[in-house]
């Protein structure tokens, strides 16, 4: 053959695959090299696997999946894709990375339509996830297991709750960058194996497992951006699928997760990462969301500090301190309580006033038992002290020896007839409860204090001051099936338990008193006196947040929890989460009472209890 026939043939040979390449690629934009510009495309490969590994994770119910190291892969998932150059080597990466855990996803592009059917046979079991609350740790609350239901009868076999979705049933998530994904949610199994993997899968899912064994994901510190990256895949999807109020916090998800990705790349240390991750969960609005490594340790100035006329004052010292009841606080090393407030309230989620609360009380404390120097105003004068931050606190409600009420402990009769019960000071084994009962059981007005979070046993004292069996619960579980809160049929599981009441019986008016410290067991209590009518509430709206706790856990030993429970009534659903109890009688604290050491929330109790006598 001629060199000009062999010419032509190739010519020929190049047309005709330009023109099949062409066809498989209509419609498609023209590839782009990943080069300096590329930071753009390095993010949005990250949310396509993030968004992509969630509901992988949670909710596609094949044996590849419940077998997975889900932190590990998180890390060596972020890594392949990070260098896709574009949206068709980011498809091929994601197909390479989940196809060998869930063989029967598909992901398409935005002109192609799933096609996979998953459909049960008969004398197969269909098999699912359910979910109440976010089971990843070892919790008697939160469990997450998948489910085995018989074809035949419908039956579900030991499950969590009794719905379940229906045959060949998928959630369908957008990618990004033209890419989607159907992922089963119900399987069949057979001799108690899913259907659907195929000896190839079988060996690159054996292959994946040998690549995840070879990482170590300790190593990964904040200097490595597989591993930050990876932390924000963890904690992003967890919320995004198991935070009960995300519908109404209105937190605009997907934003945070790029702005998240992005702000992350930029932080040395852990401590930068973990206030991060805490800018993440601001928009929540939770007070229980946190990130933090391990349990760090809090220790605080010598005094106690509140807010008064919208000034950070200090309202309680030891003997010893050189500051004094009535001083404003204006600076803390060069940094102005101002400046100081408006950066830390960047990190802490929660209601405006839990908020505030909280960054006036991280004012005077400090990780370290280091000195600071700090300004204040005193008697129209700024004077310097520098003190050391040397109490040690377990939690920032918990004033320790320090109260910045100057309250009286345990019980007092405060005027004849009329008594006051420190449920923070009340601890059952040094004050009994008998020791009281009959003065309280004749008393003319109660006064019960719960501001802050008690240890008390107040479980002692409740049965006697109802008169009828009640049930104690106040938030309920969510029963999850579906991704990202789609489930339109929405059920849950009311954690209770009943109590009964107790001779004798107090039948005295009760106030409670409430503030932004009210949290925890706390707040829990006064929801439930609340709904079941018994007392009034006098002080400020307590925190706005309570149930039981989410928790996952991040590479690097960071720990993230956010309230995985609901706050709905016999009447439905109410706007308590973010705004708390809401007192019957505001107090606010004035600078006059704080000089004369007195406590306006008892005094303003005190006179509501004397009104109703008359």
């Amino acid at each position: 053959m001629s060199n000009k026939w062999k010419a032509l043939g190739v010519l020929i040979f190049v047309l005709i695959s330009y023109v099949v390449w062409n066809q498989s690629h209509a419609g498609e934009p023209e590839y782009q090299p990943l080069g300096e510009g590329s930071k753009d495309q390095e993010i949005k490969n990250i949310e396509a696997f993030t968004k992509l590994y969630g509901y992988i994770r949670y909710f596609h119910p094949s044996d590849e999946v419940a077998e997975l190291d889900w932190n590990t892969f998180a890390v060596y998932g972020v890594e392949e894709v990070k260098s896709a150059r574009d949206q068709f080597e980011l498809k091929d990466k994601l197909e390479d990375l989940f196809k060998p855990i869930a063989p029967t996803i598909d992901i398409y592009r935005d002109s192609k339509n799933s096609n996979i059917s998953t459909i049960s046979k008969d004398g197969e079991q269909r098999v699912f996830w359910q979910h109440k609350g976010l089971g990843t740790t070892e919790s008697t609350l939160n469990k997450s297991k998948r489910v085995y239901q018989q074809i035949s009868s419908n039956e579900l076999i030991d499950p969590l709750f009794q719905r379940y979705p229906k045959d060949g049933e998928r959630a369908e998530v957008s990618l990004g960058q033209g890419i989607q994904a159907s992922v089963p949610l119900i399987l069949h199994s057979k001799q108690g194996q899913t259907i659907g993997s195929t000896e190839e899968s079988k060996q690159q899912f054996d292959k994946l497992k040998q690549n995840l064994q070879e990482i170590n994901i300790n190593v990964y510190d904040v200097e490595k951006i597989e591993g930050k990256w990876a932390g924000i895949t963890i904690a992003w999807n967890a919320i995004k699928h198991f935070y009960p109020y995300l519908d109404e916090v209105d937190a605009h998800w997907d934003k945070e997760l790029t702005t998240t990705l992005k702000s992350v790349k930029e932080v040395k240390d852990t401590s930068q990462y973990v206030n991060e991750i805490n800018r993440m969960l601001v928009p929540l609005k939770d007070g229980q969301a946190n990130a933090q490594t391990g349990q760090p340790p809090i220790y605080t100035l010598p005094i106690n500090v509140q807010w008064v006329d919208k000034e950070l004052t200090v309202v309680n010292t030891r003997d010893n301190s050189d500051f004094k009841v009535g001083d404003v606080l204006l600076s803390r090393d060069g940094l102005s309580v101002d400046q100081f407030v408006k950066r830390e309230k960047e990190v802490i989620s929660g209601s405006s006033h839990w908020r505030q609360y909280v960054s006036g009380k991280r004012f005077i404390q400090d990780q370290t038992t280091t000195t600071s120097e700090f300004n204040v105003r005193r008697d129209g004068q700024t004077i310097t002290i520098k003190d050391k931050f040397s109490e040690r606190r377990v939690h920032i409600t918990q004033p320790g020896n320090i109260d910045e009420y100057h309250r009286p402990e345990g019980f007092k009769e405060l005027k004849k007839g009329f008594w006051y019960v420190n449920a923070l000071g009340v601890k059952m084994n040094q004050t009994p409860l008998e020791d009281h009962i009959m003065d309280l059981t004749q008393a003319e007005g109660i006064i019960l204090d719960f501001r802050g979070a008690p240890f008390g046993h107040l479980m002692d004292l409740i049965p006697h001051i109802i008169d009828e069996t009640n049930q104690l619960s106040t938030h309920k579980q969510p029963h999850i099936l579906y991704p990202v809160h789609i489930d339109k049929e929405k059920t849950y599981s009311r954690n209770s338990f009943r109590i009964k009441p107790k001779s004798p019986n107090i039948d005295a008016p009760i106030i409670f008193l409430v503030d932004h410290s009210s949290s925890s067991g706390a707040e829990s209590f006064l929801k439930f006196f609340e709904e079941a009518e018994i007392g009034e509430f006098v002080g400020r709206p307590s925190r706005g947040a309570i149930g039981y706790l989410n928790r996952i856990q991040l590479p690097n030993y960071i720990n993230v929890s956010f309230t995985g429970t609901k706050v709905i009534t016999d009447e439905g659903e109410e706007q308590f989460h973010a705004n708390g109890i809401e007192p019957d009688y505001p107090v606010e604290p004035s600078r006059r009472a704080i000089l004369e050491e007195k406590d306006v929330f008892i005094e303003k109790a005190l006179e509501v209890l004397e009104s109703k006598q008359k």
